[in-house]
């Protein structure tokens, strides 16, 4: 009998933390529940940190949030490929009108070379400007979604170890789960 008793006084006294409750006043509540990493153009900030872009892949990785840091890096790249796109699509501008003005104004220029020239560069540009538009808006659309991300997913994931019982065929146990 004094076995049962001191079975059921340990496991009472091990279950006793998951009804315990820390007292927080309301100014550290408000805290606790007003810190949210947030997004003002493309500064992002937690609390009272601000960050660039270039900082939040660390900041990611080191608040161990994959998906978050996984949507920010495919939108980071893509927004990359963007600009890099806009500025080939800028190099094109610059050498289509280049040709153009020398078709039109340059005497001892062979025309028809400078126009062909001109329509190729023509399309690469339309077409680099064309690819440019849809990977800077995706791109930038997916960093800044990552903060929705974080706050919805890896904030709240929080691992907290608690005691469970557990029924078995050998009876029954308690078992710490982590």
């Amino acid at each position: 009998m004094s076995k049962k008793v001191f079975i059921l006084f340990a496991v009472a006294m091990m279950a006793a933390n998951l009804f315990a409750q820390e007292v927080v006043s309301p100014e550290q509540f408000s805290q606790q529940q007003s810190v949210v990493l947030e997004r003002h153009g493309n500064t992002y900030f937690y609390g009272r940190d601000a960050m660039t872009q270039r900082q939040m892949l660390d900041w990611y990785a080191q608040h161990n949030c994959q998906a978050a840091y996984l949507q920010f890096s495919k939108g980071q790249k893509m927004a990359t490929a963007g600009w890099a796109c806009l500025g080939v699509a800028a190099g094109c501008h610059v050498g289509l009108w280049t040709c153009y003005g020398m078709f039109v104004f340059g005497d001892n220029y062979d025309g028809i070379k400078l126009l062909q020239s001109a329509y190729g560069l023509a399309v690469g540009a339309g077409a680099f400007t064309a690819a440019c538009i849809p990977l800077l808006i995706v791109g930038h659309r997916k960093m800044h979604n990552s903060v929705d991300i974080y706050n919805s997913h890896c904030d709240l994931a929080k691992v907290q170890p608690y005691w469970s019982l557990q029924a078995s065929n050998n009876g029954l146990g308690l078992a710490l789960n982590f």
